[in-house]
């Protein structure tokens, strides 16, 4: 079966492309040639998904074979049987240009693992929902849209827990921090100033690569970040056995909750007492560090069990109406 899935997010594509395999799906994704005439309104974000794909280069940076990568014509030539909107920004493209040719012969889906608000995808046309937030479990379950709550794949041999560390550093692993999320940054830089006793390690514009290199190094994780929907940084951070540190407030009705657990996989703090208090813990006790990034990475592997997500992602497929 061909999937047509717009890349929006690096990482979900690489983990997309993985359970799609499994299944013996094909990835279909638009290619630097297809010309996007469709853009949400002005006061999103105007970047509708990926415009620099080629077959090579998707192949190499998502080391996946069952890759596609189409302009326009050759995906309404191919007649893919299922097309996703992949974000809210993709939805007018897809649903101006491609949606009205393939309407008889593909199925229509979108996905979510953003805070999408309701009335972001229109569910008078849309009739199947893949969504890893909260939010947007509660939405599909509202205007009963047939739907899949679905933990998106994790490469945990990429996200290896390797060793425990004494490194008394602290990543952030929010792109574009400062642009994206002012508020939110200002407020980091708040905390960062009032702990000088420790190292932080913002990368804001790195490679996963380049991440994942750095979440080995550090000692845990700071994701300070109300906008959040799945969080799959968090989760990559779990993996590699570092547990994270979250704003309780923010945290509340999000699908992160799952798997951040307190004193488990992650710290919870309302003030900045609170989050003072539990990282001098944390750095100051060797043996309280190390069982809580062993203890990370093994319960991160258990609550999003990458098999059974893929048996019940192609149940999904296979029911779509």
């Amino acid at each position: 079966m061909n999937i047509l899935w717009p890349d929006m997010h690096l990482n979900l594509t690489k983990g997309m492309a993985k359970a799609f395999n499994l299944l013996g799906h094909t990835m279909v994704i638009p290619s630097k040639d297809y010309t996007i005439k469709h853009y949400p309104p002005k006061q999103f974000s105007q970047n509708v998904w990926n415009t620099t794909w080629t077959q090579e280069k998707a192949e190499k940076e998502l080391d996946a074979k069952n890759i596609l990568v189409l302009n326009k014509q050759e995906i309404l030539d191919l007649k893919p049987e299922i097309i996703f909107i992949t974000s809210f920004e993709s939805q007018f493209e897809i649903l101006n240009e491609i949606w009205p040719i393939l309407g008889n012969q593909s199925k229509l889906a979108c996905y979510s693992g953003n805070d999408y608000w309701d009335g972001a995808y229109p569910f008078d046309i849309i009739k199947n929902y893949l969504v890893a937030d909260y939010t947007g479990y509660l939405i599909a379950q509202k205007y009963k849209i047939n739907h899949l709550y679905y933990k998106p794949w994790i490469d945990y041999n990429k996200c290896s827990f390797i060793e425990t560390t004494d490194n008394p550093s602290i990543g952030v692993y929010i792109h574009n921090y400062e642009n994206n999320f002012p508020h939110d940054y200002q407020n980091f830089l708040f905390l960062k100033q009032s702990t000088p006793y420790v190292n932080y390690d913002l990368h804001d514009a790195s490679t996963h690569s380049q991440v994942l290199e750095a979440q080995n190094k550090n000692s845990a994780t700071l994701h300070l970040k109300r906008l959040e929907g799945y969080g799959i940084a968090i989760i990559e951070s779990m993996a590699r056995g570092r547990p994270v540190f979250l704003h309780r407030e923010q945290s509340i009705n999000k699908s992160l909750t799952q798997w951040s657990i307190e004193n488990l996989t992650a710290l919870y703090f309302s003030t900045y007492e609170e989050y003072n208090a539990k990282l001098k813990a944390f750095l100051e006790s060797k043996d309280y560090r190390h069982y809580f990034q062993k203890n990370t990475a093994s319960m991160i592997r258990q609550i999003i069990n990458n098999d059974i997500e893929t048996e019940k992602l192609g149940n999904f497929l296979n029911s779509l109406v």
